[in-house]
């Protein structure tokens, strides 16, 4: 399926009246993807780009049990990601970002997340302007009121 969002046009529905906010956002959204699979098991190649190349992601996912929010398992491959700032400074309400955050111009991620309602396991490369930081780790028993297991690799 492939598929191309005019953003601006639609984004301006919801936004109140006069906003010029939606002039911050790609002009078009390409969406390009293969699904495949019912809501026990379901398998999704992804590649999302805007037309101004401000942001790009490529990747797939392997979904269990989308019906079943207690029962759901994901398997989420991110091969190639990048946004950029300004376009995330376009997203972001203004004076909500705390003025000791610095982004840098371009932000690229890749790597893997899978787990569950309750776990989650991440091996993560997170690329920019600024360097490069691994993220390889587990959450086990996020959802449970008692100290939780951390642990980066």
């Amino acid at each position: 399926m492939c598929l191309t969002l005019q953003f601006q046009k639609d984004i301006q529905k919801f936004l109140p009246p006069g906003s010029s906010l939606s002039a911050k956002f790609p002009l078009a959204i390409n969406i390009n993807t293969h699904l495949k699979g019912n809501m026990q098991h379901s398998t999704a190649v992804l590649n999302i780009s805007s037309n101004d190349k401000t942001f790009r992601i490529t990747g797939a996912a392997d979904l269990k049990n989308i019906n079943n929010p207690n029962a759901l398992q994901y398997n989420v491959v991110i091969k190639d990601s990048r946004i950029e700032k300004n376009l995330i400074i376009s997203l972001v309400p203004s004076k909500s970002l705390p003025q000791s955050i610095r982004l840098p111009e371009i932000i690229l991620l890749a790597g893997t997340v899978k787990g569950d309602m309750n776990n989650v396991q991440t091996n993560l490369l997170l690329n920019g302007s600024y360097g490069t930081a691994s993220i390889k780790g587990y959450i086990n028993n996020f959802k449970i009121k008692k100290p939780q297991t951390i642990m980066l690799i």
